[in-house]
């Protein structure tokens, strides 16, 4: 994929960072190839050595990301229990970071998830979300007045009124959802589309294992947010989903179009 002059410019600028990076033996990083482009971020396969790593850099002036100031802390907690990949540096600007590499398939190339290959993922997800750690609740009620703000100059005429009555109905349902179910808080990724859930090599096909990517939109949230997420991304029916996670349909159901939502109002206010 090419590399357009200014997105080059950065690269070659982090690429000169290299020795601080704390590699035994670095040599000149070499890069493989751009990785699919996310909305906030571009990342690069590397191979330093013998070894490969992803950077992923963060774009100049995008405003729609979350706060990420406890990024670092999350996916740092999360691959001790050998669920995300390592970050083996941050930079100090928070411009950058580079990640070990994780050997495996996305469900983006392959989404299907039998019975066995569910109960496992799902396993890793509440793994995560039983970390204690110490961060500010999210709120989604906020999220979606703040996408729906933003995403109005990009929203067209034809959709509008669609759009306005789907937002003012979900934001009642959300202010009672958080009042119903957020009492109880958990670490949640909020981002588990399919590019972001990586089966591992080697992986027993009795016990596959998984790893999940891209920690930027994760913070203390709702549990049944990222299953109803994981329904939405993957295509999972509610009612296969509710007994492996014990969530009640009706929970799932609010969660997954709260989330769809949320996706879409972030995805217009991206294009603006």
């Amino acid at each position: 994929m090419p590399i357009n002059s200014q997105k080059q410019q950065a690269l070659q600028t982090v690429l000169s960072e290299w020795p601080l990076w704390g590699i035994s033996g670095t040599r000149t990083p070499e890069i493989i190839t751009q990785f699919r482009q996310g909305r906030s971020n571009d990342s690069y396969l590397l191979r330093i050595a013998t070894e490969h790593y992803v950077l992923r850099m963060r774009r100049v002036n995008h405003g729609q990301t979350q706060n990420t100031g406890s990024e670092n802390l999350i996916q740092h907690s999360v691959a001790q229990l050998d669920l995300a990949p390592r970050v083996v540096y941050e930079s100090p600007t928070g411009g950058y970071r580079l990640c070990s590499y994780v050997r495996g398939t996305t469900l983006g190339d392959n989404a299907w998830l039998n019975a066995q290959d569910l109960s496992h993922l799902c396993r890793s997800i509440m793994k995560y979300q039983r970390l204690p750690l110490d961060l500010p609740d999210l709120s989604y009620t906020q999220l979606l007045e703040q996408y729906w703000e933003q995403a109005q100059p990009a929203i067209n005429n034809g959709r509008q009124v669609e759009l306005t009555a789907r937002y003012e109905n979900l934001h009642k349902t959300c202010i009672e959802y958080e009042k119903c179910s957020g009492g109880v808080r958990s670490l949640c990724h909020h981002d588990l589309n399919a590019h972001n859930i990586v089966r591992c090599e080697p992986a027993s096909a009795t016990d596959p294992a998984f790893k999940l990517l891209d920690w930027e939109f994760a913070g203390n949230g709702i549990a049944s947010m990222d299953f109803g997420a994981l329904s939405v991304e993957l295509h999972i029916p509610l009612e296969t989903l509710a007994p492996v996670v014990n969530i009640s349909n009706h929970e799932l159901d609010t969660a997954a179009n709260i989330y769809r939502l949320i996706c879409e109002l972030y995805n217009i206010a991206s294009s603006v």
